[in-house]
């Protein structure tokens, strides 16, 4: 094995945990390294805010362990936990957050900023396939829930 290769090489527990993430099961050694290497850990405390719904910033939020909520216009919308991400739609349509996200516990996240978003896109497509479906189911569920709640409130 040459040098270089050693120096990159993940230890299998953080292998372990990163391919325990739905969102990164799917994809190779070589791949997984590249999630490594791009992301960075944040240990978060319970109350800090991840995003701010209006805000432009620009980070990708995977969550490891703990839980956060996730609030549109005040109104609680979705409850995230240990494999699931938020921040991807603002980097993928360069506009504003559209929810505030708040850790309800400590989390543990991985944590990509833009440049190393659009990095991972381009270097792992399975990733980029894999998000885009998932963000679509995403906003195809919300679309319903507001067709619905749009019916009930006019009957």
């Amino acid at each position: 094995m040459k040098l270089s290769h050693r120096l990159h090489r993940q230890p299998p527990a953080r292998r372990a945990r990163l391919r325990s993430v739905r969102l990164f099961s799917r994809l190779s050694p070589d791949e997984l390294r590249h999630v490594d290497r791009l992301g960075r850990e944040a240990d978060l405390p319970a109350g800090h805010v991840l995003i701010r719904q209006g805000d432009g910033s620009r980070d990708f939020f995977v969550i490891l362990k703990g839980a956060a909520s996730v609030w549109r216009d005040g109104v609680l919308v979705a409850r995230l936990g240990p494999g699931d991400y938020c921040g991807e739609l603002a980097l993928l349509t360069d506009a504003p957050r559209d929810a505030t996200v708040v850790a309800a516990q400590p989390v543990e996240a991985l944590v990509f900023d833009d440049g190393a978003f659009g990095e991972l896109l381009a270097v792992v497509p399975e990733l980029t396939h894999e998000l885009l479906q998932r963000t679509v189911r995403r906003l195809r569920r919300a679309a319903t829930e507001r067709v619905v709640e749009t019916v009930a409130a006019s009957a």
